[in-house]
């Protein structure tokens, strides 16, 4: 199974609010949040992110709402996961992309549309953290305070090129160091065994990482994705850790892809099929070559698991060029 994913921009759902008629329901929880979450004592601020917030310093029922970075930052943490969302996915287990990490099937919280939270299903499952990823916290994808009502809020950041950094940061705050040293030094391995394996075959060619849209592509200048590729050995001509999301390219823009060696392309279907991009796609000189490696796009985001599941389609896409 192919578990790298894409998306033009990380802002890839649209806003979605539940239905109005829960609103009540919530009220009446907040009445009882005193009794029902952890002592105001036993908690503590948590400002990695542009908000500080107050979050429980010792969770015992944790659920993430997207489940991508939020979920991974949550099983790393060695949070006790009792629930996560996971729209993006809705035939495969919650959690697939992190394999042992995910100790045994987690429910799936419903989404709806993508940012449609069930709150009705949330409450009960009596959560005392919610986690959330903080770009959709910060613009409000999934009603900030409705979810304040039943649980607090962290908001996880997954700095698209910072990821390392983000996740060592994030977890040294909470004072969980999790499993994510042990993780890094299989990841450090990955990576030298790649270079070690493929020093002939990467030496200055260039990749580009894209998705697959209707009618175009979106060139990717930074994250997860093109930091991986960069640390095996990678040139990325459009890397650019400035830029948030990527650019588009329409077919008559292809051109400006002539110097590319290979393609990682991101579709979102589940197909491993590249979409009909038209006849200038067609000539391009890695197109005509076969050096086109399609993946999932679906899994994005994250920290140190989903690295290692990038690596892996990094490898497999260099051997195109052997």
């Amino acid at each position: 199974m192919s578990i790298i994913a894409s998306d033009v921009s990380r802002r890839r759902f649209g806003f979605g609010l539940a239905a109005a008629g829960l609103g009540a329901a919530l009220a009446a929880c907040s009445t009882d949040e005193a009794s029902s979450a952890p002592d105001i004592d036993d908690r503590f601020a948590f400002g990695y992110s542009q908000d500080s917030v107050d979050i429980p310093r010792d969770p015992q029922r944790v659920v993430s709402i997207q489940g991508r970075a939020d979920l991974e930052f949550g099983l790393l943490a060695g949070y006790p996961m009792v629930a996560s969302g996971a729209s993006f996915l809705p035939t495969e287990p919650v959690g697939v992309q992190f394999g042992s990490l995910v100790r045994e099937e987690l429910p799936r919280l419903g989404l709806g549309d993508g940012t449609e939270v069930d709150y009705e299903q949330l409450l009960k499952l009596e959560p005392d953290l919610i986690l959330v990823p903080s770009y959709g916290y910060e613009v409000d994808w999934y009603g900030n305070d409705r979810l304040r009502q039943i649980a607090p809020i962290a908001p996880i950041s997954d700095n698209f090129i910072g990821w390392r950094e983000d996740l060592t940061a994030q977890l040294a705050t909470l004072g969980r160091p999790g499993v994510g040293p042990e993780l890094f030094a299989e990841y450090n391995a990955d990576v030298t065994s790649i270079r070690s394996e493929l020093s002939g075959v990467l030496s200055g060619k260039r990749l580009a990482i894209a998705a697959a849209g209707d009618g175009f592509l979106g060139l990717q200048h930074n994250g997860i994705q093109v930091s991986t590729a960069m640390d095996v050995g990678f040139v990325v001509p459009n890397f650019d850790p400035t830029v948030d999301g990527g650019l588009e390219l329409a077919p008559e823009n292809f051109e400006r892809l002539a110097d590319i060696d290979l393609m990682i392309l991101q579709v979102n279907d589940g197909s491993g099929k590249v979409p009909d991009l038209g006849p200038t796609w067609d000539l391009l000189p890695f197109v005509r070559a076969g050096h086109v490696h399609v993946v999932d796009g679906r899994f994005n985001q994250g920290f140190v698991v989903t690295a290692r599941n990038h690596l892996n389609e990094i490898r497999t896409a260099a051997a195109l060029l052997s």
